[in-house]
């Protein structure tokens, strides 16, 4: 799930300005046949770019892996995504 995810740091959080692996926003990336689930969460429950950052993902995972048939995403806000989830890279760039 590596390629996946290295795909999905392409998908920039365009409020934060940081991709969303790093953000911490992607909780589990399975993979059955020609099909990829993402589980993920977003940093506020009313994100009103969701659609956007979903459609990048799926353009992505598309565009970088021509044996993947579908992407099917599902959004979660358990646990709720906090400033903890992020990566060292994300916390750096945020100023510590």
């Amino acid at each position: 799930m590596d390629s996946i995810r290295t795909s999905l740091q392409q998908v920039i959080d365009p409020e934060i300005g940081i991709n969303i692996v790093d953000l911490g926003l992607i909780y589990d990336i399975s993979q059955t046949n020609n099909q990829v689930c993402v589980l993920m969460t977003l940093t506020s429950a009313g994100c009103p770019l969701q659609d956007m950052i979903i459609s990048q993902m799926r353009q992505h995972i598309l565009q970088d892996h021509p044996d993947i048939d579908d992407v099917k995403v599902e959004v979660t806000f358990d646990p709720p995504w906090q400033r903890a989830m992020m990566s060292p890279v994300a916390v750096n760039l945020l100023g510590g």
